[in-house]
């Protein structure tokens, strides 16, 4: 055995007893016991489930306090709660072992053989449920200066006789063996305790003949090597299964090259993947061992590993203090640390080096902690658990062992989970949102688990009245009508299918039906086709929550789908839209809330190619706008290496658009194209089609009735350098006045200035180029753009290089104007080539931004132009999808403009909002690039937004 081998993988929670029931054996791999922190008692909703028929075992351990709980004990945590129709096995841990091979007349002792007991049993069995009785025995100590583990090995023979006895007594089914030990050399007296346990259960196999189940818990290491005494080869024959004890990784990680600690420190107690140990190698190596997936059950742990920290960065070790000293916290109490009123400033994450097993840290302040530092806990929440389930399913395992149901029996998500991935049954909906309109509520959700047949319809409940609505089982939405202005609502989720109903899902957030007016914006371009990964980012910088419907609309002949979607007060949501809608959509959205403070914007992440010679990958981002009968775009080109479309949504519901596209290139010139787009649809215009090759264009589009217009462009050429990516506009009104706050000459990037002219008279732009601190004076050039033509102008050329430029603009017409940049450079050794662009627009006392991310591979900065002679101060108030993320100014001299980096002002890890403002008028941009590998692909670029304000 080697060090860092994750040997002794649950006997710290084993110590941890809620009701004293064993005594503390952390000792045994050289760590002292942490504490499990029990917080104030926490009433969960018992899930309501019709159980279909299992199929993968369940086998989950429990405590005596589960039979004979204390007068001051937690309710949740006792067997009443259980859905013993999602359990398999109940396995009673445990009876203790002594030197001389006797069973411990100890509370568990009492425990075993109380009323209670047989109460418990009779329920399990009146649900199909096998109980099971657990012996233990641990390395480590002695008593009467005996060895423990090795004594009680010696004296197997009459445990066995001591157990079979309790059993057929008892009635119960069978037996599990956690016999744990460290030295895998010989016992005093030259005895191998390999072969005693080989030999123990073997004498168990012939006194407990099938179908008597007879199960070892072994380590998650236990098949990489003889540590501990398991011959798996030798207890095959004899063994049901095999429980890995597959957590309390967190330790072994840490002394691992990867993370470095040298001590313990916070990572995943059960890590999926990635990490140097996970779920993932303990089940390849015992198969590799030749255990069958068919007797491999896989521990998970109902439990999490907490400690005070500086800062609230993942990975790190707690302050002042050796290995061992971390705090254990029970599922129950972990999923209610945000309410106990001493904790605040709570802020959930998912960890970043196992991202297939997202799971869960979260950070607080609490009491508890010296000031300054914040308590930091890892555990596995029911999302993370349910990837557990997905990894046993799978690779074919027999089952999930549960560690244990004291720990978190009492919580209706962990049961929903079970449900949703090992029976017949459909699982419970998820993440069901509802919003609510006048005497209606539009409730979606995202689909469940489909387990033994397909789901064949939904049904909504409403609460208080129990109104119902059904929806076919291609439906994720539905809207129920004939409610109360004015009374509070709530609604749950059931799905159907062949085997019945499954469990119902958590309830919605509360929403309040009223006739207030509801304010809508509009996104026209969207994919989810292969390679492309869409999403709606909403911003709340209310101090109220909100909700909001998205309304997603397709090319003709495919009728819009919706979503309701909940966002905090003073907080961010992030809406996964090729999850919502499925792929091979071209896609527009609308936004349609009754809150007036709502900011939304798309980004958009691409790894695909366009043609065999058009490959790329990169992301963009969109704003949402308003409809408008013209749109005007200043940029486009169809040369080698780019291709670009407009995309065109009709939000009507009733009218037919019709639509006048103008093509303005470049020294003058023109062309047109006209198309018609149903109410509700969206259109797609190939430009590259429409006006040949090698054509520098403005656009300009008519309607008769207001549409949405977007422009994106993608491009892979090499110029000044090679870049790859794609970047998108939104159309523009023609204007006088506009001013841009981002840009960037030299340094691997390279900026330009294109101006579009669609009246009909040339126009004469000037433009004045601001720049950072210390760069130097503005500068003003004069340019003439064409009468229906268009200009692009080299920023590189105007300024020279290695500036941080901003520019305003004043034109003699109106006109539009855009910014695109491109680059190819490296940052923190993260090569990131793309491009992006901005919109010209004039400047406000406030500007709001829904994107934004703090993770590894993304670098999220504001840039920030003060175009008047006198100095401002802008206020930057943070929102995370948890709250406000905290206030911060910035000074911005006259005539100047400054970069701050979001990184620098909110924790690592966040996704995040911004509303910017001042009490005079300013420009604000949102630079962003990354580099990264996530929804099934790799990619790197950079996506420009101008800040926005709340729909109208």
């Amino acid at each position: 055995m080697t060090p860092t081998e994750p040997r002794r993988t649950r006997t710290a929670l084993a110590a941890l007893t809620l009701i004293g029931a064993i005594a503390a054996i952390g000792a045994m791999s050289g760590r002292p016991s942490p504490t499990l922190v029990l917080g104030p008692t926490t009433m969960h909703r018992v899930a309501s489930v019709t159980a279909g028929k299992l199929q993968r075992q369940v086998f989950g351990y429990f405590y005596p306090s589960a039979v004979n709980p204390d007068p001051q004990g937690d309710p949740p945590r006792a067997y009443q709660s259980w859905q013993f129709p999602l359990l398999s096995t109940a396995a009673f841990f445990a009876l203790h072992v002594e030197w001389d091979g006797t069973v411990a007349h100890d509370d568990a002792w009492t425990a075993w053989n109380s009323s209670n007991m047989g109460a418990l049993i009779a329920t399990a069995h009146a649900a199909g449920t096998k109980v099971v009785v657990a012996i233990d025995s641990f390395d480590g100590s002695t008593q009467s200066a005996h060895d423990q583990f090795c004594g009680a090995l010696d004296m197997r023979a009459g445990t066995v006789t001591q157990i079979v006895n309790e059993i057929k007594a008892k009635g119960v089914d069978g037996v599990n063996v956690d016999y744990e030990g460290t030295n895998p050399t010989l016992c005093p007296g030259g005895s191998d305790p390999t072969a005693m346990l080989t030999d123990l259960v073997a004498k168990l196999r012939a006194q407990l003949p099938e179908p008597y189940q007879i199960t070892v818990s072994t380590y998650a290491s236990g098949a990489e090597s003889n540590n501990g005494a398991f011959d798996l080869p030798g207890m095959n024959p004899n063994v049901d299964a095999y429980f890995i004890m597959a957590y309390d990784m967190n330790y072994s990680q840490a002394i691992q090259q990867q993370l470095g600690c040298g001590q313990e420190c916070l990572a995943p107690t059960a890590a999926l993947a990635s990490y140097a140990w996970s779920d993932t190698r303990a089940i390849n190596e015992y198969i590799a061992a030749g255990v069958p997936a068919s007797k491999i059950i896989l521990g998970i742990p109902y439990y999490g590993y907490g400690g005070c920290v500086n800062g609230t960065g993942n990975n790190v070790p707690p302050n002042g203090v050796v290995q061992g000293s971390l705090t254990a916290i029970d599922y129950i109490d972990a999923a209610a640390e945000h309410s106990y009123p001493p904790n605040s400033q709570f802020v959930s994450h998912t960890d970043n080096i196992d991202t297939a097993g997202q799971e869960r840290w979260d950070t607080w302040t609490t009491p508890s902690c010296p000031q300054g530092q914040s308590m930091e806990l890892y555990w596995d929440d029911a999302n993370s658990i349910g990837k557990k389930y997905d990894l046993i399913n799978r690779a074919g395992l027999a089952g999930v062992g549960l560690f244990t149901l004291s720990y978190g029996g009492g919580s209706s998500e962990l049961w929903d989970t079970i449900a949703s991935h090992f029976t017949t049954l459909p699982g419970p909906p998820l993440q069901p949102a509802a919003d609510a309109g006048d005497g209606s509520a539009l409730v979606s959700w995202n689909a469940p688990s489909v387990n033994g047949s397909a789901i064949s319809s939904y049904t909504v409940v409403a609460n208080p009245g129990g109104q119902t609505v059904t929806v076919n089982g291609g439906q994720r939405w539905a809207r129920m009508s004939g409610l109360t202005d004015g009374a509070s609502y709530t609604f749950a989720i059931s799905a159907t299918n062949s085997y019945g109903t499954g469990p119902t899902s958590v309830s919605t957030n509360s929403v309040t039906p009223s006739s207030a007016a509801r304010h809508l914006s509009y996104f026209a371009e969207g994919t989810t086709k292969p390679g492309f990964q869409e999403f709606v980012t909403l911003a709340n910088s209310s101090s109220v929550p909100a909700t909001t419907t998205l309304e997603y609309e397709y090319p003709a002949g495919l009728a819009p789908t919706f979503q309701a979607v909940a966002i905090g007060a003073n907080s961010r949501a992030t809406v996964d839209v090729n999850q919502t809608i499925g792929a091979w959509h071209d896609v527009s959205v609308v936004v349609n809330s009754a809150s007036p403070s709502l900011i939304a914007e798309r980004p958009m992440y691409f790894n695909v190619c366009l043609s065999p010679s058009l490959c790329l990958n990169g992301g963009d981002v969109g704003a949402a706008v308003q409809p408008a009968k013209e749109w005007d775009f200043a940029e486009g080109y169809t040369g080698p290496g780019f291709q670009e479309y407009v995309t065109v949504a009709n939000p009507s519901a009733t009218a037919t658009a019709n639509v006048s596209v103008r093509y303005l290139f470049l020294g003058g010139g023109t062309g047109t194209t006209t198309l018609t787009i149903p109410p509700t649809t969206r259109s797609t215009l190939d430009v590259n089609s429409l006006v040949g090759p090698n054509q520098q264009v403005a656009i300009q589009l008519t309607s008769d009735i207001p549409t949405v217009a977007e422009r994106p462009m993608y491009f892979n050429t090499c110029f000044t350098f090679c870049f790859d990516g794609g970047h998108v506009a939104a159309g523009a009104v023609p204007s006088t006045s506009m001013a841009f706050a981002e840009g960037h000459t030299g340094d691997g990037l390279t900026e330009y200035l294109v101006i579009g002219n669609p009246s009909g008279q040339a126009a004469t732009v000037t433009a004045t180029y601001q720049f950072g601190t210390g760069q130097g004076a503005p500068i003003s050039k004069q340019y003439t753009v064409p009468a229906s033509g268009r200009s692009s102008i080299h920023v590189d050329d105007e300024v020279g290089v290695g500036k941080d430029v901003s520019i305003t603009l004043a034109s003699s017409v109106p006109v539009v104007a855009e910014r695109p940049m491109y680059f190819n450079f490296t940052r923190q050794g993260q090569t990131q080539n793309g491009g992006h662009d901005a919109v010209g627009v004039a400047p406000g006392k406030s500007w709001y931004f829904a994107e934004g991310f703090t993770g590894t591979g993304f670098q999220t900065l504001y840039s920030f132009l003060n175009p008047g002679s006198a100095p401002i101060t802008v206020t930057l108030a943070y929102q995370g999808l948890y709250g406000s993320l905290g206030v911060h100014q910035v000074g911005i001299a006259g005539n100047s403009r400054v970069t701050v980096d979001a990184a620098t002002q909110v924790p690592a890890w966040q996704d995040v909002s911004l509303a910017a403002t001042s009490d005079q008028p300013f420009v604000a941009e949102r630079p962003e690039y990354f580099s990264t590998c996530q929804f099934g692909f790799c990619f790197d670029g950079g996506s420009d937004a101008t800040g926005v304000v709340p729909s109208s």
